[in-house]
């Protein structure tokens, strides 16, 4: 009988052990975009304003601690960037919104899109006011791995 109690623990301990040594697999995640060709990152308005960009400037950026990687450069408009697999090393950088000029309250949205598989993820942000001139915010962080973009709140 004590033989049989061993057995029984010695199984369930490889039962226990063999599930909590896998790492956690966030590849079906929402936030998460595989994808080989890359990602583009778009920033839009998010609210029903009529013609949101009319006296409007936002940069989009990516950053690695203080230094700017890539901006949208898209002024008069909002902005987007396309990061093609492997234009950033693998690791953590901030995804940033510059707001240079804006003439109404609004909310506004990024959205990351994988360029060959068309999944995307969007996070909402705001409200912004007309009082926010230059002004950096920093609303998500993006973490690249090989074909594996994560966006992280």
């Amino acid at each position: 009988m004590i033989k049989h109690f061993f057995l029984a623990l010695l199984g369930i301990t490889f039962v226990l052990s063999s599930f909590s040594c896998k790492p956690y697999d966030d590849t079906d995640d929402p936030n998460v975009i595989i994808d080989d060709q890359g990602v583009k990152l778009d920033l839009t308005w998010s609210n029903s304003a009529t013609d949101p960009t009319d006296n409007t400037t936002f940069s989009l950026q990516i950053a690695e601690g203080t230094t700017t990687l890539l901006t949208s450069g898209n002024f008069g408009s909002f902005g987007n960037i396309e990061l093609e697999k492997g234009s950033l090393n693998d690791g953590t950088y901030k995804v940033n919104v510059v707001i240079y000029e804006i003439d109404r309250s609004t909310n506004y949205k990024i959205t990351a899109t994988g360029m060959s598989t068309g999944k995307s993820y969007s996070a909402d942000f705001g409200p912004l006011n007309v009082n926010d001139v230059y002004v950096t915010l920093y609303p998500l962080t993006l973490t690249v791995t090989g074909s594996k973009f994560k966006l992280n709140l």
